[in-house]
């Protein structure tokens, strides 16, 4: 069975995490397939939009603590020496970096929209990944656990880049410390969620999102995408002149060209990209 289950479709890509029996844990073959595949969707023209859900009753309950107990256990059974600290610490920082990080930045820097499709629990890094997404739809059933401190470690996998940007800084630290479950109706009155679909609907719900936004003007939503990423470290005059430098590029494009004929046309307008 495919841990990753992949299917483009009119534009979009749906990626599925597939270990329903283990509600979607991550493990580094399941953080690989996802780290390369984000990476291939991001030159493929055919692909608008990308969605990311879970198989089963859970969007991800976060890192395979199985896996990181045989990490553990190796380092606890191991003879004591000055070195285990050190080699344990490498594993943990190489399990991050090669694996978790790859899949962040994948999400993050992608040209085009990303989807959350949280059709369940979102626990510890399985929230950070929902927090990546560019949309994050929640079925009414939905929650998200901060579930880091439980078991000693600190927030990853981007999420004290993402949360503090959504929320604000006070109530992210208040989320964080607290590691309190939150329902999806908190979560799309905190800003976490930006859809909450009943439960008959989600599917539908996630499908109408992905097909509107794989309508847009793929150029012009690349460059949005970038600018945003780019204001945390740009001063406003910076941002304004790349702004400019940017629009006036688009203005030469036959998606600009078509959308102003649409426009007189009083019809939806069909961008290809060019």
């Amino acid at each position: 069975m495919e841990m990753l289950q992949r299917k483009v479709e009119s534009g979009v890509a749906w990626l599925t995490m597939n270990r329903p029996k283990q509600r979607n844990a991550l493990n580094r073959p399941l953080l690989q397939a996802m780290a390369q595949t984000i990476e291939e969707l991001t030159t493929c023209n055919e692909v608008r939009v990308l969605v990311l859900s879970g198989a089963g009753s859970a969007f991800s309950v976060g890192q395979d603590l199985e896996e990181i107990n045989g990490l553990s256990t190796a380092h606890s059974s191991a003879p004591s020496t000055g070195g285990d600290s050190t080699t344990l610490a490498f594993h943990y920082e190489e399990q991050l970096v090669q694996y978790y990080h790859r899949v962040a930045k994948g999400m993050i820097r992608f040209p085009k929209p990303v989807i959350a499709a949280v059709n369940g629990v979102a626990a510890g890094a399985g929230m950070s990944l929902a927090m990546l997404a560019d949309i994050r739809i929640f079925s009414e059933t939905s929650r998200l656990v901060p579930a880091f401190f439980q078991i000693g470690l600190l927030p990853d996998t981007g999420l004290l880049y993402t949360l503090p940007r959504l929320v604000g800084e006070g109530l992210a630290r208040r989320i964080l410390l607290t590691g309190e479950s939150i329902d999806a109706g908190t979560a799309r009155q905190w800003g976490m969620a930006d859809v909450v679909a009943r439960e008959p609907h989600f599917e539908q719900e996630v499908a109408e999102w992905a097909r509107r936004l794989a309508q847009l003007p793929p150029l012009a939503v690349r460059e949005m995408k970038r600018l945003i990423q780019q204001h945390a470290t740009s001063s406003l005059e910076e941002l304004l002149q790349e702004e400019g430098r940017v629009q006036a590029l688009l203005a030469t494009t036959e998606d600009h060209q078509e959308g102003l004929l649409a426009f007189r046309e009083k019809r939806q307008p069909r961008f290809n990209g060019e």
